[in-house]
């Protein structure tokens, strides 16, 4: 969750946020038995009920999750671009879309601005 945690400390407590994480995640799960999927599943929930309008923090939990397969995983939160627009974007960056690896979702901010700046910017 890099990107998400980066985000959240620039942007409010990160002492509160985990805090308040862990304890939703203490009484959604087991602290000895848990997967993948479950950590980012209990996130998301929890950012869903506490940041609700924070969509940049959504986006950014989804893109952490995605980031974290090696092969395409399932949907996560954000509806994927539509097959004809990912392929059309694919091609455009020269990369096979034959494979059916790749997962396109729309955000509201320049990723790459973002991952080098630390900032958002629509």
């Amino acid at each position: 969750m890099a990107h998400t945690l980066k985000y959240v400390t620039s942007k409010y407590s990160v002492f509160d946020f985990l805090f308040q994480l862990g304890t939703y995640f203490e009484s959604r799960s087991s602290f000895y038995s848990y997967t993948l999927n479950d950590i980012y599943s209990i996130a998301k929930d929890f950012i869903t009920l506490n940041y609700p309008n924070d969509s940049y923090l959504h986006q950014l939990l989804a893109i952490d999750y995605y980031l974290q397969h090696k092969v395409k995983p399932v949907e996560f939160g954000i509806p994927e671009t539509p097959k004809k627009d990912k392929f059309s974007l694919l091609e455009r960056m020269g990369l096979p879309h034959n494979k059916l690896r790749y997962i396109v979702i729309p955000i509201d901010f320049s990723y790459e601005v973002f991952n080098n700046e630390n900032s958002i910017l629509p």
